[in-house]
């Protein structure tokens, strides 16, 4: 068994978690589209929401180790490149869930250098061990599949993370669970050898897209723990649009979903659901629909709009994701 360990420490920026409007695709319990929210029965809010995190960065570290999966069942087991831990941890970073610490090790440091080359990376020294909220525990394995056909092969390649999420303050484990992705390519064999289509002496794009997509599954069940939103600061008098104070750089993405609620005397109502625009560092938020046939929610509607200015003297308004949105380019890198 290869193991290749790769630690980490990062700063869980806890981005507003939004979903992906990019593929349309609706998943229980979260928003994906501006219809689906208009056609919620309810407007709820995300479950685990925690206002006291909504806009804090929690340290994390994270643990990531590569192995040789055992053959089994018309499935190889393959070795894990390295680089794929590393671009990972990269793409997890364009998440602006993580501002990424280097460890004193040589594979802390040597991930370091490659980290470097990412723009939108910060890569910073370690910080202490006792400042570590929570650890993330990664054991990534990749099989193959060969499947025959008519015309020739379909290989099949899956890639599957064990993870686990662990509260060090609390010593509870938050989360434990396998997420896996999976890439398929095409081979046109003639006369029993191949004439055309993919190489499987070339797999390592396939290998990256079924990373891509375990990756993809992991960052909603982190968002979905940790939803995180922001403290809404204003609207205007059509209550059409309002302010909050988290952006870009906080992790929050175009069109993302959120609701908005109010701390009434200790009861947290939502009262609106809406999609952001994030500048860098604050965001515009499009109300779609508020939650007027919810009675408690109707009175405090009726509050707000009365007297805005008051009203967000007298109480606390935020806005909180739902789900988590997607980078455009992780469905756009290199698949050969």
């Amino acid at each position: 068994m290869k193991n290749l360990p790769l630690i980490i420490l990062g700063t869980v920026a806890f981005a507003v978690c939004g979903c992906s409007t990019q593929t349309g695709e609706s998943h229980a319990g979260v928003y994906t589209t501006g219809a689906d929210m208009m056609d919620a029965k309810e407007i709820a809010l995300p479950a685990n929401y925690d206002v006291e995190n909504l806009d804090r960065k929690l340290q994390m570290l994270v643990a990531v180790a590569a192995n040789k999966a055992e053959s089994q069942g018309g499935k190889e087991g393959l070795d894990i490149d390295p680089a794929l831990s590393t671009r990972l941890q990269t793409e997890m970073a364009k998440l602006k869930r993580f501002t990424i610490h280097a460890t004193h090790n040589n594979a802390a440091g040597n991930l370091a250098a490659d980290l470097a080359d990412v723009g939108d990376v910060s890569v910073k020294e370690a910080t202490g061990q006792k400042d570590i909220d929570l650890t993330l525990s990664v054991s990534v394995t990749a099989t193959r599949e060969r499947q025959r056909i008519d015309d020739g092969n379909i290989w099949i390649y899956e890639v599957e993370c064990d993870c686990s999420c662990r509260d060090e303050k609390t010593h509870t484990v938050k989360f434990a669970e396998k997420v896996r992705g999976e890439a398929r390519r095409h081979q046109l064999i003639a006369l029993g050898v191949r004439a055309g289509g993919f190489d499987e002496k070339r797999q390592q794009g396939a290998i990256t897209e079924a990373a891509m997509k375990a990756l993809a599954d992991l960052a909603k069940k982190l968002g979905n723990t940790f939803p995180v939103g922001g403290k809404v600061t204003g609207m205007t008098p059509s209550g059409e649009t309002m302010m909050f104070d988290r952006g870009f750089e906080q992790g929050i993405f175009k069109n993302q979903q959120t609701v908005v609620f109010v701390d009434y005397m200790g009861v947290d109502i939502p009262v609106a659901c809406g999609t952001a625009e994030p500048g860098k560092d604050k965001s515009r938020l499009a109300v779609r629909r508020w939650n007027e046939d919810n009675k408690d929610a109707a009175a405090v509607i009726k509050e707000l709009r009365n007297s805005p200015p008051a009203f967000f003297k007298n109480y606390k308004v935020y806005a909180v994701g739902y789900g988590i949105p997607i980078p455009p380019e992780w469905e756009t890198f290199d698949r050969r």
